[in-house]
């Protein structure tokens, strides 16, 4: 039985060994089916470009110059846009503006003003301490810049750029806090 399970196995190796000739006529099937996945795309790149005309082509064909508009009411189909826009829903409903104004909450007035009151404060202390580091850095003995210590120069230095950088900020919160409504810009420039 093994002779012959040997004989066998020979015998299909050789098969699979030989060359089984193709057909003159058996062509791949898969570029067939890319030629016509192509003439596919082409047709509704076609159909696309001819249903679809840009606003530019619009404008173009009917000798109209955009640049000559004065007012948007002058743009040509604007009234169907106004229209479709009426029937447009809300996701959300219209954000009240009034929350932006610091009146428009009576219960958060007193904390926004003292957050202007502190702010301030803080500002004119900055100050202080970047003149004291100012001096410390020209006419203080011992750390005057060059003349004695370098690493007490460089950080008479340091404190003086880094209490204007305080300043700054906190001025800008005040700006926010201190003002009938938020300040986004000083916001930005105080976090910064």
């Amino acid at each position: 039985m093994a002779e012959h399970m040997q004989l066998a196995t020979e015998e299909g190796q050789e098969m699979l060994l030989e060359e089984i000739p193709e057909s003159p006529s058996a062509k791949p099937r898969h570029w067939y089916l890319a030629g016509a996945g192509l003439a596919l795309l082409v047709v509704l790149g076609v159909a696309a470009k001819v249903v679809y005309r840009s606003p530019e082509t619009l404008l173009q064909s009917k000798n109209f110059d955009i640049n000559t508009v004065q007012e948007w009411e002058q743009i040509p189909g604007i009234d169907q846009v106004v229209e479709h826009a009426k029937t447009l829903e809300l996701k959300q409903p219209l954000r009240n503006l009034n929350d932006l104004f610091y009146e428009s909450q009576p219960e958060e007035l007193p904390w926004i003003r003292t957050e202007c009151v502190i702010d301030v404060v803080q500002g004119a202390a900055y100050l202080g301490q970047a003149v004291v580091f100012l001096y410390k850095a020209i006419k203080y003995d011992g750390i005057r810049c060059p003349d004695n210590s370098p690493a007490g120069c460089a950080a008479s230095i340091a404190g003086f750029i880094t209490s204007v950088t305080w300043i700054a900020s906190y001025l800008s919160f005040a700006a926010n806090a201190c003002g009938a409504a938020v300040n986004s810009g000083a916001l930005c420039a105080g976090d910064w």
